[in-house]
């Protein structure tokens, strides 16, 4: 069975590999029925729109994919944990419980994702 890392990969790349072919048909057709000739852009215009558009949409794709990855890998957990501790001493709670109970949590929701 491939890893994880192995499956996205292979993702991103037919991702990416389906996103240019869509790129490359929508521009034959444009060609085709002459729609870029009756623009006023020339063809290095057209070419800086393209690209444009296309790194526009990579960087709200990576930076989406950062989220989920962030959301999935428990980073975000260390900055929840020092706000909980830091409100636990405020609060008077013994903080060796609550660590007990926050790794107990954790290890619970680890368990929910192998699932």
């Amino acid at each position: 069975m491939p890893s994880d890392k192995v499956t996205a990969k292979r993702w991103f790349i037919v991702f990416g590999a389906v996103c240019a072919a869509a790129i490359a048909v929508v521009l034959a057709v444009l060609g085709a029925f002459g729609g870029l000739a009756e623009s006023d852009l020339p063809g290095p215009g057209i070419a800086a729109m393209v690209l444009g558009v296309v790194v526009t949409c990579g960087l709200g794709i990576a930076l989406m994919a950062l989220i989920f990855y962030s959301a999935r890998s428990g980073q975000d957990e260390t900055v929840y944990r020092i706000e909980q501790s830091r409100e636990s001493a405020r609060s008077g709670q013994d903080e060796t419980v609550y660590w007990i109970e926050q790794a107990r949590e954790q290890s619970a929701r680890q368990a929910q994702r192998k699932d």
